[in-house]
């Protein structure tokens, strides 16, 4: 028998990472982790921890990984990915990594679609979102992106697997 799917969505960062947890056919859990000071192999290991604790205590059978794009990455996020990617594999769950352009591809057919149209899409769909979507326009410097990005690589990767599974979508709050 085939575990329940249980999808981690991380936003990554070597700095803030954003989280989201999709738990059966809902949102678990959404936040931002903050990781202070600067990059050495101790603030790996404190991220590794941190992300290991979410896959074992929410018994995680997904993590979706949505990355920066080429021009953005820098060798430390390099490192943290392959990292996160190698740990999953060893606790034994499957890996998905995207990137904002596969995102959005996923999302719409629309090719003007941009992140901001993507996260408001998004927060429209519920109270305690569109709060704090809200509250991210008005910040001058945005706090709440990377965890808008990682809620839509949690609903997405389940959207597809539902797809690919024949499942009707039991969506009643996400409509993407």
């Amino acid at each position: 028998m085939q575990k329940p799917l249980t999808i981690l969505g991380i936003s990554v960062g070597t700095r803030t990472m954003g989280i989201a947890i999709w738990k059966g056919n809902h949102l678990a859990e959404w936040q931002i982790k903050a990781f202070k000071g600067v990059w050495s192999e101790r603030k790996l290991r404190d991220i590794l921890y941190a992300i290991k604790e979410l896959i074992e205590s929410y018994k995680i059978t997904l993590v979706a990984i949505k990355i920066p794009n080429q021009f953005h990455n820098s060798e430390s996020l390099d490192k943290l990915i392959i990292e996160l990617q190698s740990l999953a594999r060893r606790l034994k769950v499957k890996v998905k990594i995207l990137n904002l352009t596969e995102l959005k591809k996923i999302c719409s057919d629309d090719p003007t679609l941009t992140k901001a149209d993507l996260i408001r899409t998004i927060a429209d769909q519920n109270d305690i979102l569109r709060h704090l979507y809200n509250r991210e326009i008005k910040n001058k410097n945005p706090y709440y992106t990377k965890m808008f990005e990682a809620i839509a690589i949690v609903i997405l990767s389940y959207q597809e697997y539902l797809k690919k599974h024949s499942v009707p979508s039991p969506f009643s709050e996400f409509n993407l």
